[in-house]
């Protein structure tokens, strides 16, 4: 369900992009570009040094951040790239990434995040390789292009180390976008009687490396009040449309009839029928979340006829106020294990509904 090596790559995306806001945070208070843009390189060349032993599964390669900025900073690094150390194949490069920080108050940030183009050769070339042509063309379009991000922090409560925090992405691939947004409070005594910025940095510090991240996971508490996904996308049916076709004309034999909707339709019909199936089979329509399971299948049969241009997932609490809760050291470490996934899940079946919106296309309303 969850792959080891792909969380690694994102979680460590992740950690840089954060340990780039610590530090900029630290030096903001300085109010001294020059010192700002020489200490998150330095901390960049740290991380590339902690990557650098060949047990690790990545390695980092970037081009230095330029700051600029007087009382809002921004800055820019051209290139930015995780590299697997087995094959020393470049798996994702970040073009241009850059960082702004505005809205600076001693209880409040905000931080934009984002890059105009994201580069997957080392995953192209898995792919290319080991899967047929008409799964990479698929791949090819709902890929990951550019990313612009945002996370606003507020301090809720400075005496016990409370903060509320906005975290949302939009992401263009060729012709879909997606789209997460996530609103969740944290606590813990370590982040009382602190500004945001001194807050932020002792949290996000401990996400400079998955064992730190499960050392240190015991001193928070969370709350997540909403997170949601989109996938939007006009071109759905031209993109399965020609994949079908080309499936009906390969087992032609003794038919007569040229490719059509109507048999188009039949073929998704049958997918549908397909993954009602396997969903059921492996017990996932047995659970709480049955409904909005149908309901997801459904709305992307309804952007495959051209009837929606996207679906919506939302996972909201089922009390109010949001209970809070812990994450067990093990959980973080073992995500790749079944047991874990079970004990997510688990707590998701017992916190949260989940609910899926259909976003029609106007000729349909």
């Amino acid at each position: 369900m969850f792959n080891k090596k792909l969380i690694l790559v994102l979680l460590s995306l992740g950690a840089l992009v954060i340990v780039i806001l610590l530090i900029m945070g630290y030096k903001l208070s300085s109010k001294i570009r020059w010192e700002l843009e020489h200490t998150l390189n330095a901390y960049l060349e740290k991380i590339v040094q902690d990557y650098a032993s060949s047990d690790k599964p990545l390695s980092v390669e970037y081009n230095p951040f330029v700051c600029s900025g007087v009382s809002d900073y921004k800055c820019v690094s051209k290139n930015i790239a995780l590299i697997d150390t087995d094959s020393h194949q470049e798996i994702l490069k970040v073009t241009d990434l850059t960082l702004k920080v505005d809205n600076i108050t001693t209880s409040s940030v905000r931080v934009l995040i984002k890059s105009p183009k994201l580069t997957f050769d080392g995953l192209d070339k898995k792919i290319k390789e080991n899967q047929n042509d008409e799964v990479f063309q698929i791949y090819k379009v709902f890929r990951p292009d550019s990313f612009v991000c945002s996370e606003e922090d507020k301090i809720l409560d400075k005496k016990d180390g409370k903060i509320s925090s906005h975290n949302q992405c939009k992401i263009t691939a060729n012709k879909a976008n997606y789209s997460y947004s996530i609103v969740a409070n944290v606590k813990s005594p370590k982040l009382s009687e602190k500004t945001i910025l001194n807050a932020m940095i002792s949290y996000y510090a401990n996400f400079i490396s998955p064992q730190k991240f499960s050392e240190e996971i015991d001193d928070f508490d969370f709350a997540l009040e909403n997170i949601s996904f989109s996938f939007e996308s006009k071109e759905l049916k031209s993109v399965l449309y020609p994949i079908f076709e080309s499936d009906y004309n390969a087992n032609k034999s003794g038919k007569k009839n040229p490719f059509n909707d109507i048999l188009y339709e039949k073929g998704l019909q049958n997918l549908k029928e397909l993954v009602g199936f396997g969903l059921g089979v492996t017990g996932m329509l047995e659970g709480p979340y049955e409904n909005a399971l149908i309901n997801l299948v459904e709305g992307l049969h309804s952007m495959a006829i051209d009837k929606a241009i996207g679906v919506k997932v939302v996972l909201m609490p089922k009390k109010i106020p949001t209970p809070y809760f812990k994450i067990h050291p093990s959980i973080l470490l073992n995500i790749d294990k079944s047991s874990a996934q079970q004990r997510i899940l688990a707590k998701l079946f017992n916190t949260y509904d989940l609910k899926v919106e259909t976003i029609l296309n106007q000729n349909e309303e």
